[in-house]
């Protein structure tokens, strides 16, 4: 799913478009939402107008261009459900752009993830102006978002609300959803791109109602597409469970928020950050220890969603003597041997795969990951061609 915010949109336009509201001037697309269209062919797109207005098109024609969020939903997932509401003002034709106090709409789509289990995600383009603090104006766009999602999701549904809100990590605004269940995910992080010049970072926002179900989150820095990096979700559609087993059986989805209408393209090269350690290191380790190991892997995993890069994933295996050894897999001689070499020392004992820029920046954070009581191995992973 791509959910995108700042969409401009003239039907059978093409080509680029000149916007302009006394306060700037600037190109835009003329039908974004069909550009994407055409480069999503396989996924179902919806479109939700919060105003329009004047633009001149390449041959200096004025043309009337609609303006709001967008959203594209994968074929392969069945879309249920769609529903959206204006959390402030109502539709508008201007004749010319206000330079502020326009209308916002926001979009939501209800998926089903399995046979009993459905999502429901909510995008939004908040109020812009005046600048990030709360006002009696967001107080209202909160209120109305929270009826939005309580009316369009169902019983038991998982929810992520996202988009450009355009609002301060302290505002009253994430006490208003977290009063329906969500929880952000950002932060204090840095959303914005070299493109913005201002000093104040926070922009963008993702909450979801299961943290437990965030697979990997990130906002990549690279590539830079727009002032706005882009709020990457990869969830398990099944909850966590708490048996002690691998959740690895659930299935996965990817949910990418990206203000001001653009898709993330390319794909950056996934390295293994293979852990080695001599694991008599822990063996008399005591409870403030580990705890303390364990933020310094928490303090890793913020480094790499700071620096740009994804981390997709990574376990803590346990300690050797649980390993089984196999020979001859595949074959009628296949059978369970004693360890190769028993008088190794330091062993894999977990594993990061992280998704970087290049072999430079896969070393520097390689230098982060913990590896207390040995060495991070860095691999590069064979990408295999897939035409799905």
């Amino acid at each position: 799913m791509l959910c995108l915010q700042e969409v401009p949109r003239i039907p059978g336009g093409s080509g680029w478009t000149q916007f302009a509201d006394g306060e700037r001037t600037l190109p835009q697309r003329a039908d974004l939402f069909a550009d994407v269209s055409s480069a999503l062919p396989h996924h179902q797109g919806l479109f939700v107008a919060s105003d329009s207005g004047p633009v001149t098109d390449a041959d200096g024609r004025p043309r009337q261009q609609q303006f709001g969020v967008a959203t594209f939903v994968s074929d392969a997932v069945p879309l249920v459900g769609v529903e959206s509401a204006f959390v402030h003002g109502r539709y508008v034709a201007h004749r010319q752009w206000p330079r502020g106090d326009r209308p916002r709409a926001a979009l939501a789509v209800r998926l089903a993830i399995e046979a009993t289990r459905f999502i429901t995600v909510v995008q939004l383009h908040g109020l812009r102006d005046p600048g990030k603090q709360d006002t009696p104006a967001r107080e209202g766009q909160a209120h109305r978002l929270a009826d939005l999602v309580t009316h369009a999701r169902g019983p038991g549904d998982l929810t992520v609300v996202c988009g450009d809100l355009n609002l301060l990590p302290t505002s009253h605004t994430f006490q208003v959803l977290a009063g329906i269940g969500l929880t952000d995910l950002v932060g204090s992080a840095d959303t914005r791109t070299s493109r913005y010049p201002k000093p104040t970072r926070h922009a963008s926002y993702l909450l979801i109602s299961e943290p437990d179900a965030a697979r990997t989150f990130t906002i990549p820095a690279h590539p830079e597409v727009s002032d706005h990096r882009p709020l990457v979700l990869e969830i398990w559609s099944r909850p966590a469970v708490d048996s002690g087993r691998s959740r690895s059986s659930g299935a996965v989805m990817t949910v990418h928020a990206v203000p001001s209408g653009h898709p993330v393209e390319g794909l950056m090269p996934r390295y293994a950050f293979l852990i080695i350690e001599n694991e008599g290191g822990y063996a008399d380790a005591d409870p403030a220890e580990m705890e303390k190991v364990m933020a310094m892997h928490q303090d890793f995993a913020t480094a790499v969603a700071s620096s740009g890069a994804t981390l997709h994933g990574g376990e803590a295996l346990q300690p050797t003597p649980t390993a089984r050894y196999l020979r001859g897999t595949r074959t009628d001689g296949v059978a369970v041997v004693d360890a190769p070499n028993p008088e190794l020392k330091e062993v894999l004992g977990g594993y990061y795969l992280v998704e970087t820029a290049d072999d430079e920046q896969a070393l520097e954070l390689a230098k982060l990951c913990p590896a207390p009581h040995g060495y991070v191995e860095v691999r590069p992973v064979w990408e295999f061609s897939n035409p799905q």
